[in-house]
């Protein structure tokens, strides 16, 4: 009795009826768990053996994987599956519906018909050349244009009526060629203007930091197909990727910031802008702070948490990693959160857990606030035009223009490192530059000086 042969050592060969000799080799799992085999051919019953046993050599190098073995799952399929099984359990739900949308808007589009073998660095190349034209990979739906000169049932019914009436021989009057559906009483179709073709606007490009972030998501996943042993190699890390020009944030300086809040003043949400510019917390931040979180006593806000709005659901998330901080604020921002409060005792919202409830103590929606009341100021203000989030840029700019240290605003922001505190906001500290260059000519002219006096004094020994 012929012992079992073990795992990956594949089929005796045997002899087709092609006259070729065939060898099977299992080289691995599918993601069902089923088991996959590679066949491999050979004229002889010694090319048959050499060829399965080059494929055991590549199954343990690696070389050969499940899916280049002539079974693969297609791109679309893995990008699924790592998007539900990595994506969604260890990253937000905010940038979890970021990178769903990515995939279904450019890259499925583009490479998710393919195999995820056969995804080379050209291809991938080319890819970054298709989003660098077009702002949507993902094909819209044409629209059918509208018929025209279409009647309904009544209608028809009342044109057959006037053309039974007519006198005999009106109707070989008409000219040849002429519509069948001239106007009379009855078709009100007929009497309208035909439609003009609407000129549909080219779409927009992508800008660099969008396509540098779809192909962020696609070498993340990548990454993650070599190190299921879909792939060997990761083909974007041969490719050219778009690269993001600096970009300074537009901010506020001090005039701008106090006439943006004069003109703020009597608004709805003036103690939520005053907040926002005296701590530098961000957008959900700020609309996720709750009165527990405020100690109006020593003027301290405890950052702990933020709220979050995806696909038109709030949910509460803690805050970006080492966000977790407490900010000293002034005591005429904790004057107005007392006045805020009693604001909103008066209306009725004083079981509202939030600092900045809506009209029903519910938490507030981003777009609302910036739609209906932070753009409407900036236009009254007339100062420049920025985000929300510039009020955390010109919260940052203000200290570091007025000489406080990069750590100190580093831990005001809840940066992890206060190196990317420099990086962002270096614009904010031109002086810094020449006071050490001021410094540096000062100590090597002290030096210089010293070094003037000592050789006078050996030369004048060297007289004597």
């Amino acid at each position: 009795m012929g012992t079992r042969r073990g795992n990956y050592e594949g089929s005796k060969p045997y002899l087709r009826a092609d006259g070729r000799w065939e060898c099977k080799v299992m080289v691995g799992y599918s993601p069902d768990g089923k088991r996959i085999r590679k066949t491999v051919l050979g004229k002889s019953k010694a090319e048959a053996v050499e060829k399965a046993n080059e494929a055991k050599v590549g199954v343990a190098t690696r070389q050969i994987t499940p899916t280049n073995s002539g079974k693969a799952m297609l791109f679309s399929e893995f990008l699924k599956q790592w998007l539900e099984t990595v994506v969604k359990p260890n990253q937000s739900e905010k940038t979890y519906d970021n990178y769903w949308r990515q995939c279904k808007n450019h890259i499925i589009p583009a490479l998710g018909g393919m195999r995820i073998d056969r995804i080379s660095p050209m291809n991938v190349q080319a890819f970054v050349a298709l989003i660098a034209e077009k702002k949507c990979m993902r094909q819209e739906k044409k629209e059918k244009p509208p018929k025209q000169g279409r009647t309904t049932r009544k209608e028809r019914a009342m044109q057959r009526l006037a053309t039974a009436l007519e006198p005999e021989g009106a109707s070989s009057a008409k000219p040849q060629g002429a519509s069948r559906t001239e106007p009379t009483p009855g078709n009100s179709a007929a009497l309208q203007p035909a439609a003009q073709e609407s000129k549909a606007e080219p779409p927009k490009t992508l800008s660099k930091s969008s396509q540098f972030g779809i192909m962020a998501i696609l070498n993340s996943a990548m990454s993650q197909a070599v190190q299921w042993g879909l792939i060997t190699q990761n083909p974007c890390t041969a490719v050219e990727k778009p690269k993001v020009p600096k970009h300074i944030a537009p901010f506020w300086d001090a005039d701008e910031a106090r006439r943006f809040l004069d003109a703020a003043a009597g608004d709805r949400y003036y103690v939520l802008y005053q907040v926002a510019l005296h701590s530098g917390l961000r957008f959900g931040e700020v609309l996720g702070l709750e009165w527990q979180q405020i100690d109006l006593a020593t003027g301290k806000i405890s950052v702990a948490q933020q709220l979050r709005e995806v696909s038109g659901k709030h949910t509460v998330a803690g805050p970006k990693k080492n966000s977790v901080r407490t900010i000293p604020i002034p005591k005429s921002v904790v004057s107005d959160l007392v006045k805020h409060r009693e604001k909103l005792m008066a209306e009725g919202l004083a079981g509202s857990r939030w600092v900045f409830p809506d009209a029903n103590g519910g938490p507030l929606r981003q777009s609302n606030i910036v739609r209906r009341s932070f753009n409407p100021i900036v236009e009254r203000a007339k100062v420049r035009r920025i985000t929300f989030h510039g009020l955390r840029h010109s919260f940052a700019t203000l200290l570091l223009s007025n000489g406080v240290d990069i750590r100190t605003v580093s831990e005001l922001l809840g940066h992890a490192d206060p190196a990317m505190t420099l990086r962002v906001y270096a614009h904010a500290m031109p002086g810094h530059k020449q006071a050490a260059a001021d410094k540096l000519q000062e100590v090597l002219g002290q030096k210089a000086k010293k070094g003037r006096g000592s050789a006078k004094k050996v030369m004048a020994a060297g007289g004597q």
